[in-house]
């Protein structure tokens, strides 16, 4: 498979997963809700952006559940990480073919990569993206009680800094813990490292492209959600002519996040 056929491929699949999450999660939107949604999509109102907020909330908790630590949303969690770290783990042997061959080519290789693997980045992608995902739920809350579109901006650069500052955090512990091992000559030159492993990793040029990328997945949903909404719901409305929008206001929402969030993905392979 070429490397644009895999990322295509990468993204409608990442769209499918979004979509899904709002099928899975469109039977606990309130009543009243859906029906003041679906007739502001068939331009009868307006959509206020407290109730996409309060849509995406109450899909979030149906589906992860309402406390963080709850074993329900620690195993929807655990889920949503494997997924998210298939897809980009995915991603980055389309975007290194020749790393891609040798692994299936090379046993030893293959045995130390996996390795690697499960013992650090799969327990760091865990980490990051249930912090992520707690994070997402409280920025969607935040929203829904004092957001106004002119505060938008503000509110989705917190949690993007927050993801980052939770992800450079994550890594210097882990390169401080491999210190003792070699891995570095002592903790100033672990923690130097972290600044070009992370940008290098922002271009899929390391495995650490993994988790940084996962850790954003709940922002690229919240994302496509606020996008969805945007003009009263103007990628709705575009897609009405095939989306039952007045019926089905939750599905058509989560249609347009869909579409949209494989155009993130799609504009985050084309730039890194």
């Amino acid at each position: 498979m070429s490397g644009m056929a895999g990322h295509a491929l990468a993204g409608v699949l990442f769209s499918a997963v979004t979509f899904l999450l709002f099928l899975a999660g469109e039977a606990a939107v309130p009543p009243a809700l859906r029906l003041r949604l679906g007739n502001a999509l068939a331009g009868r109102g307006n959509i206020a952006l407290s109730d996409i907020m309060r849509t995406f909330g109450a899909v979030l908790d149906r589906i992860f559940g309402t406390d963080a630590f709850s074993l329900r949303f620690i195993g929807a969690a655990l889920l949503l990480s494997l997924l998210s770290f298939l897809l980009f783990f995915a991603t980055y042997l389309i975007r290194m073919p020749v790393f891609a061959d040798s692994l299936m080519g090379d046993g030893y290789q293959r045995h130390a990569v996996g390795g690697q693997l499960l013992t650090m980045f799969v327990p760091m992608n865990v980490f990051i993206t249930y912090l992520g995902l707690a994070y997402c739920r409280d920025v969607v809350l935040q929203v829904e009680r004092r957001g106004r579109p002119a505060r938008l901006p503000l509110f989705l650069a917190k949690d993007l800094f927050m993801k980052v500052a939770i992800v450079l955090l994550a890594m210097g512990l882990v390169y401080l813990a491999l210190t003792p091992r070699g891995s570095f000559s002592g903790p100033g030159a672990a923690l130097l490292a972290v600044p070009g492993v992370f940008w290098g990793a922002l271009r899929f040029q390391n495995l650490n492209c993994v988790y940084i990328y996962s850790s954003i997945v709940s922002s690229l949903w919240l994302w496509a959600v606020l996008l969805a909404w945007a003009g009263d719901g103007a990628v709705v409305r575009f897609l009405g002519a095939v989306l039952p929008v007045q019926t089905h206001p939750i599905r058509a929402i989560g249609l347009a996040a869909a579409a949209l969030t494989a155009v993130f993905y799609w504009i985050i392979v084309l730039l890194a």
